[in-house]
């Protein structure tokens, strides 16, 4: 074989070994699909956990006043005490 022969068949090994060895760096399409659904699980676990903000618009700015409710009173006005 001649020596630009060995040449080609050496550097096509190095470009096949280096290719293997870059495909072992990432993960696999199964670890990054569990590692997804894990994420996902979490933020709906969190959402569920957050507590209410309540912010000023969801509160009245006049709340509508209760009618208050009188104590018997006796004549001219007075309280009445029981006896």
């Amino acid at each position: 074989m001649p020596m630009c022969g060995k040449i080609v068949v050496l550097a096509a090994t190095a470009f096949l070994f280096a290719g293997i060895g870059c495909a072992q760096d990432s993960p696999s399409l199964g670890d990054v699909a569990r590692q997804q659904r894990t994420q996902k699980e979490s933020a709906a676990s969190k959402d569920a956990q957050a507590p209410r903000v309540i912010t000023n618009e969801e509160i009245p700015e006049h709340p509508s006043p209760e009618p208050a409710t009188a104590a018997p009173r006796g004549e001219h006005g007075a309280m009445h005490r029981p006896r």
